[in-house]
Formats: C-alpha cells, structure tokens, sequence
C-alpha cells in the first residue's frame, strides 16, 4: 500500500513537471496588444518554436539593450504573427525591412504586429527571427477576483 501510494505521487509529480515545462503563464505589460490582451491580462502559453498566422506569440525582445539602465528592454514581448515565410511583406512593414512591395517574407523570419493602435514591432524593427519565438498563447486565464490589479505587479511579457 506504501509503495502504490509512494508510486502515485512520483507519477503525480512527473505529470505536473511535463505541465511545467510544455506551459508557463505570462502576465501582460502594456496596451499594444489591446483589446485582445490588456494591462495585467494573465495568458496562458504553449512553449513552443511553432507558430502560424494568425497566432499570439511569446518571443525574445528583438530590440537591443542600448546600455541605459534607466529604460527597462522586456525579456519577452507578446504580438501577432500577420506573416510567415512565403507569405507577401505587409506593405506597413516593407520600409523596415528594406525590401520591395510583393517580396516575400524570407525563411526563418516572421512579421509581427501589435493588435493596438500604438504598438513597436515590425513596423519598427522588421523581421522577428523564428528562433526567438518561446511559445503561442493557448488562452487567456480568469482575472484573480481577490485584491486589486495592479498594473506594474506582473514583468513577465511586454507589449509595447
């Protein structure tokens, strides 16, 4: 009986621990990805390289740390994959990536877009590269009704 019972609970942790690593939870920072995500939205998220159009990605901030330790760069950012390799630039992105209208997004790389009106992504820094993608948001998680929200509580992932 000690040993079944010793035998679940390895099992039991096995599981939680293949849970933690296929899943982690990303607390939204910042207003580019709304209304889909906003401000302190809690997002479940698949770690994953794979990705598709239309999909909510989690990746390594492209943008370079400049040295000033006064700006905090976000680790992770959040946006939406608009292009993969093969798909036509988006014409909003072609100047920054310095390509012609009806190029094709090259292999390895992504168009990435805020849902915001006010977002920095590849209409600023161009291409994302693919190996920088974490994982893709599977869904939002319930609010936490206890306490207040508040905004600066989370630094996990940044949409700005």
């Amino acid at each position: 009986m000690l040993i079944a019972g010793a035998v679940g609970l390895l099992l039991v942790g096995a599981g939680t621990l293949a849970v933690r690593a296929a899943f982690f939870v990303v607390t939204v920072i910042g207003e580019s990805m709304a209304p889909t995500y906003r401000w302190g939205d809690r997002v479940l998220v698949r770690r994953s390289p794979r990705y598709q159009r239309g999909a909510v990605v989690v990746f390594h901030s492209p943008v370079p740390d400049d040295g000033d330790r006064r700006v905090v760069k976000p680790h992770l950012m959040l946006k939406r994959v608009v292009a993969v390799p093969g798909d036509p630039v988006p014409p909003d992105v072609v100047a920054a990536v310095a390509t012609l209208a009806g190029e094709r997004v090259p292999p390895g790389r992504l168009v990435v877009i805020g849902d915001g009106a006010v977002s920095q992504d590849s209409r600023h820094w161009g291409y994302l590269s693919a190996r920088a993608v974490v994982g893709t948001v599977v869904r939002a998680l319930p609010v936490r009704t206890s306490g207040t929200r508040d905004p600066h509580g989370g630094r996990d992932a940044s949409t700005p």
